[in-house]
């Protein structure tokens, strides 16, 4: 809904819309400008905006216009996941409970986590891949962790495209070429 409308046009609604508030939160972090994002998701989330919530969580838990806090980040998490149940929000608590971020590691909590989304997640497919690859709450299989990795990186994650990469993986197999996940991109022209 905001999409076609100016950051201009939205400051001058963002006080009295927090729709509008939280979308120059995200612009703002798309731009890098962290402190200034981080302060209009807080604000945006104590008015009762869910995705300005989750953003201001996003920001304790990386560390972005804000002093990173895991523990802040989980306990804010959980409470946001009672209200409201997003991909986003299941794939960062099973990397929480995956890395111990702010709470203790629980590889079966992680598993579940991911394995609920990993179908249209390639976050959660890494980390699958990742958890099969290590033996992490599951039995070790490389075939299965193999499978992960490539199903994520045919998704673009980049992650996975780097970890195949690094194992040398993709040059072993001739039907998995990484350049081919990039053939629909332009390239850009320098002018």
């Amino acid at each position: 809904i905001y999409f076609n409308k100016g950051t201009d046009e939205l400051l001058k609604n963002a006080y009295s819309d927090i729709n509008a508030m939280n979308e120059i939160g995200e612009r703002y972090s798309y731009s890098n400008l962290d402190d200034e994002a981080y302060k209009i998701f807080e604000t945006a989330a104590s008015k009762g905006n869910k995705k300005a919530m989750f953003n201001k969580i996003w920001c304790l838990y990386k560390g972005k216009g804000v002093k990173r806090d895991y523990e802040l980040a989980y306990t804010e998490l959980e409470k946001l996941h009672n209200e409201v149940s997003s991909v986003k929000i299941i794939e960062m608590l099973g990397e929480m409970y995956y890395l111990g971020n702010g709470t203790e590691k629980n590889y079966d909590k992680a598993f579940e986590k991911f394995s609920f989304i990993e179908m249209f997640n390639s976050e959660a497919k890494y980390y699958l891949g990742q958890m099969y690859l290590n033996g992490h709450g599951v039995e070790k299989n490389e075939e299965k962790a193999e499978k992960y990795f490539k199903d994520a990186a045919e998704m673009r994650n980049r992650k996975a495209i780097i970890f195949l990469n690094e194992k040398k993986e993709l040059k072993k197999d001739k039907d998995f070429n990484l350049n081919s996940l990039f053939d629909d991109i332009e390239p850009v022209e320098q002018t």
